[in-house]
């Protein structure tokens, strides 16, 4: 979540029994944990707060049943989470609305999904600029059962873009 009036973000995780949230100076930014039988740690980047379907936080770790690594050919966290933090450091202080949302996809295409019930598979990809309003937007389309998962993924969709204040202010049609 963030605001472009203060400026400020904070990352939000949660699960059905607990949620964390959190500033790139927040605990989760500089967790180091134990899980599976191997070690974690992360450090944090000031002014950068990012997240995929990776837990950070004690808080949501504690009730986490996934695999952080691969398992077998099967997608998982913690191989996401790294790709894709490390395409944001990399370009961190020059990304704008538009280079983040197609580092994500780049991200998201790089990675080895195997045979995971969900391979591939994603509904939607937004990315969000909060000083201006301005978002773009992608969504799925087509039959995954025909196409495949990731051919209808919404990775592989065009975008659009809008602007969050003016939807805000529109009338209904």
């Amino acid at each position: 979540m963030a605001d472009g009036k203060i400026p400020g973000a904070v990352a939000i995780e949660m699960n059905a029994k607990n949620i964390y949230v959190g500033g790139w100076d927040g605990p989760a930014e500089s967790n180091h944990y134990s899980f599976q039988g191997k070690e974690y740690s992360y450090q944090p980047v000031k002014g950068l707060v990012m997240r995929a379907n990776h837990p950070l936080s004690s808080e949501i770790l504690i009730d986490f049943k996934g695999h952080i690594e691969y398992k077998g050919k099967n997608y998982v966290t913690g191989q996401r989470y790294s790709d894709l933090r490390a395409r944001l450091v990399k370009s961190y202080g020059t990304l704008t609305m538009a280079s983040m949302f197609n580092q994500l996809r780049e991200s998201y295409l790089a990675m080895e999904y195997g045979d995971s019930p969900t391979a591939g598979a994603s509904t939607y990809q937004i990315a969000f600029a909060p000083k201006t309003g301005e978002f773009l937007l992608a969504i799925s389309q087509g039959d995954p059962m025909k196409i495949g998962r990731h051919k209808a993924s919404a990775f592989n969709q065009p975008y659009h873009q809008y602007n969050f204040f003016e939807l805000l202010n529109k009338k209904p049609e």
